[in-house]
C-alpha cells in the first residue's frame, strides 16, 4: 500500500513539474537579423564622411564618398562624345550630298550617250567610260554614305555604353547603406586612403528584428517553424510592447545539462521602435 502511494507521489510530482515547464516563463533578447559592412568599391582617398555611429539611415543613404573629381570629368567627357555622336547619327548631309553627286553623274552619262546617238563620233570611248565609270562610283559612294550612317548609329550606342560605365565609376566611388539600420562603426576618416574592399562603415539591420531564446524539449515538440507567436518586449523606462512575431527556427541540437533548445522568431520593425539587447518573453503561441 505504501508502495502505490509513493509511485502515485512521484507520478503527480511529475506531472506537475511539467506542468510548471510547459507555463514557466520563456525569456530570451531581441537580436540583429542582419549586419553589412560597407566597404571601399574603389582605391582612393576618403572625401566626406556623412554619417555618425549611432545613426539611423535608410536604405539607399549616402554615407560617405572617395574622391571622384577624375571620375565626373571622366563622365562629363562621356557624355560631350554622346553628343556629337547623335549629331553624326542624325545628319544625312554625305548620304545626300552622294546622291545628288549621282544624279549629276546619271545626268551627264545620258548626255553623252545623247550626243553618240546623234553624231557617232561626238565622245571617244575612253571618254564614254569615265562617264560610266563616274557614274557606278556615284552610286557606290550613296552605299558608303549610307554604311558610314549605320556606323555612327553604332557608335552613338558606344558612347552611350561608356556614359554608364562612367556613371557606374562615379557610383562605386559613392559609399550607400544597403539597408534601412543604424550605423554601428565608422572604420577611417576623411581624408584617409583605402584599397578596394576596405571595409569602412558597419551598418545593422532595424527594420526586421530577431527573438531568440530557449525551451524545453518537450515545448519545443509542440512547436514548428512558421508558426506565429506574440512576445512581449520590456521596452525604456518599464513599459512593455506585445508583438506578433513568426517563429523562423527551432534548434536539433538538444543541450545535455539543461534539456532545452534553441528558438528564434522574426518581427517587423518598420517604426525602429525596438532595439537589439532588449529582453523579451514568450508570451504565448498559436498551439498553446
Amino acid at each position: 500500500m505504501k508502495l502505490t502511494s509513493s509511485v502515485l507521489c512521484l507520478a503527480l510530482l511529475s506531472a506537475s513539474t511539467l506542468a510548471m515547464a510547459q507555463s514557466s516563463p520563456v525569456k530570451g533578447q531581441i537580436t540583429i537579423i542582419q549586419e553589412v559592412e560597407v566597404p571601399a568599391q574603389e582605391t582612393g582617398v576618403i572625401s566626406k564622411i556623412l554619417v555618425k555611429p549611432g545613426q539611423r539611415v535608410t536604405k539607399g543613404e549616402k554615407l560617405g564618398s572617395l574622391d571622384d573629381v577624375d571620375v565626373l570629368l571622366d563622365l562629363k567627357r562621356a557624355k560631350i562624345e554622346v553628343q556629337i555622336a547623335e549629331q553624326k547619327s542624325k545628319s544625312g548631309i554625305h548620304v545626300k550630298l552622294a546622291q545628288k553627286g549621282h544624279l549629276v553623274a546619271l545626268a551627264e552619262l545620258r548626255r553623252g550617250e545623247e550626243a553618240i546617238e546623234k553624231y557617232a563620233k561626238a565622245l571617244s570611248i575612253t571618254e564614254m567610260d569615265r562617264l560610266r565609270f563616274t557614274a557606278e562610283q556615284a552610286e557606290l559612294a550613296i552605299e558608303q554614305a549610307q554604311e558610314l550612317q549605320g556606323l555612327a548609329k553604332l557608335d552613338l550606342d558606344l558612347k552611350k555604353h561608356e556614359v554608364a560605365v562612367a556613371e557606374r565609376k562615379v557610383q562605386r566611388h559613392q559609399f550607400v547603406s544597403p539597408l534601412i539600420g543604424v550605423v554601428a562603426d565608422v572604420n577611417h576618416e576623411e581624408a584617409e586612403f583605402v584599397e578596394t574592399g576596405t571595409p569602412v562603415f558597419r551598418v545593422l539591420r532595424l527594420d526586421r528584428l530577431r527573438f531568440e531564446s530557449r525551451v524545453s524539449v518537450t515545448r519545443a515538440q509542440a512547436m514548428k517553424v512558421g508558426q506565429p507567436i506574440v512576445i512581449n518586449v520590456q521596452l525604456e523606462e518599464g513599459k512593455t510592447a506585445d508583438l506578433k512575431a513568426e517563429l523562423t527556427y527551432i534548434s536539433h541540437e538538444v543541450d545535455k545539462i539543461k534539456r532545452d533548445v534553441k528558438i528564434a522568431a522574426e518581427f517587423d520593425n518598420a517604426k525602429l521602435i525596438i532595439k537589439p539587447g532588449m529582453r523579451a518573453t514568450l508570451k504565448s503561441t498559436s498551439a498553446e
